[in-house]
């Protein structure tokens, strides 16, 4: 407002080219009919013009659904799938908004995805450690999937998820197994990758 009206009232050339230089708004007032129309028509809701950071309501809606959380920093693959819509307060707790949570988490957690990402794109923490940055995360390439591959791996995730639910500590290594391999024919893994793989090396 401040600015507007300094714009309005004001004739003195000097004053004009001084509130330039000192308020960084003011570059802004070219594009305040487009912002505005913005305003309007992502939220439906009034906002002074010059507001750019806002609220992004339709994404924030997407969070009280299923999606995909993880922490940034843990010992192995940490990603789980919410149903709930619960929201985290943390500065190291993230989520990832997708159509096939399910097989997208099965991928994530394989162990294949686990080596490579360990060894070509994060930053390792100790010897063990892993710290997986969002911005390394999505260059992790993801297969192409038939219906019926992607329906076999989101039951086999579910299955995971279920039993570990009731019981922390049950051993679901078989099912994580199956995950493994069928992850493995996704990316055409040869019999010698998979060793390497599996072996750590």
């Amino acid at each position: 407002m401040r600015i507007e009206t300094a714009m309005n009232h004001n004739q003195n050339d000097g004053l004009l080219k001084m509130i330039r230089r000192t308020d960084p708004m003011i570059p802004l007032l070219k594009y305040k009919d487009k912002l505005l129309a913005r305003d309007k028509t992502e939220t439906g809701i009034r906002y002074e013009w010059y507001c750019i950071q806002r609220p992004r309501y339709e994404k924030f809606k997407k969070l009280g659904f299923q999606k995909i959380i993880y922490q940034e920093l843990s010992q192995g693959s940490p990603f789980s799938v919410d149903k709930k819509g619960v929201f985290l307060l943390s500065n190291s707790a993230y989520f990832i908004v997708s159509d096939n949570c399910l097989f997208l988490t099965g991928i994530l957690n394989s162990s294949l995805i686990e080596y490579c990402f360990s060894k070509f794109y994060c930053t390792k923490l100790g010897t063990s450690g892993i710290r997986w940055l969002a911005q390394n995360i999505v260059n992790i390439p993801i297969p192409s999937a038939t219906n019926e591959q992607m329906r076999s791996m989101s039951s086999l995730v579910e299955q995971v998820l279920e039993t570990k639910q009731f019981n922390p500590s049950a051993d679901t290594s078989a099912l994580e197994s199956e995950i493994d391999h069928l992850v493995y024919q996704l990316y055409g893994l040869t019999d010698g990758e998979i060793k390497i793989v599996e072996g750590g090396t």
